[in-house]
Parts: structure tokens; sequence; C-alpha cells
């Protein structure tokens, strides 16, 4: 898109930014890598956690099992804890804000990402021209 947009518009910067996720999604990502983290330690601590410090007779069943897979068990909780707290982090914006206020595209708002032809469109229609190029017919982009 970045290569179409200097090709109508060649002074125009264009600037790429990751858009923020909200704090509670934040706070949930940091809970899922708590949990994680929480998770690889238990795996590590042993079976003196359950009969010493919780005063079970023995450590449960799905703990045996864990124990006995460390590594896949491992590899699993570091993996899925990754892609959840990657996936609640991601935000999917593709917001077009131009100047820095006007805002003339939200993938937020409208649940699409804009085609190229509509972004240059939109730019036309908000008062950037091409510096005295006609509008160039759609078919070029």
């Amino acid at each position: 898109m970045r290569q179409s947009l200097k090709q109508a518009f060649p002074d125009l910067d264009v600037v790429g930014e990751t858009f923020p996720p909200t704090a509670g999604r934040v706070m949930l990502a940091n809970a899922v890598r708590f949990a994680q983290f929480a998770a690889l330690a238990l795996m590590f601590a042993g079976p003196t956690i359950f009969t010493r410090v919780l005063g079970l007779a023995a450590p449960p069943d799905w703990y045996v099992s864990m124990a006995e897979n460390k590594f896949s068990t491992g590899m699993m909780i570091w993996v899925f804890g990754n892609f959840l707290s990657g996936q609640l982090l991601q935000t999917g914006a593709f917001e077009m804000v131009l100047d820095g206020k006007d805002v003339l595209h939200s993938k937020i708002a409208s649940g699409n990402v804009p085609s190229v032809d509509a972004v240059v469109r939109m730019l036309y229609d908000a008062g950037v021209d091409s510096f005295g190029a006609p509008l160039p017919p759609l078919s070029e982009f």
C-alpha cells in the first residue's frame, strides 16, 4: 500500500505504528504470562510442593502425568502461553489519520480494511493533492 500511495502522492509521509491494546487486554496478557511461569515453576518444583507445603498424601494424578512428560508439557505451556498472550495484545487495527487529528478510516469502527483505491480516494477527498498531477485512473493502483 505504501508504494501505491507514494505513486499517487510523492511527497506524502506514510507512517505505520502499532495501535495500543486496551489496558484490560494488557492486564489479561500479563496474567497469562504469570500463569505460564507459575505452571512451569510448579512442574519443576517437584512433588514436595504437594506433600509438604499443601499437606497432601500424594501429588495429584495430573501432576504425576505432567512430571512424567516434562519436556512436552513444558513446551506446550510455553507455546500456548506465548500464543495466548500475543493474541491478547493484537488489536487488528488499521487506522488512517491525517495530520495526527483527522480520522479518515477506522478498521475498529468499520470492521474492514479499505482497498488501495479507496485510500487514494479518501486522501483526495480530504484535500490532499498529488502536487499538480491529475487524479490517476483507479486501475493504476
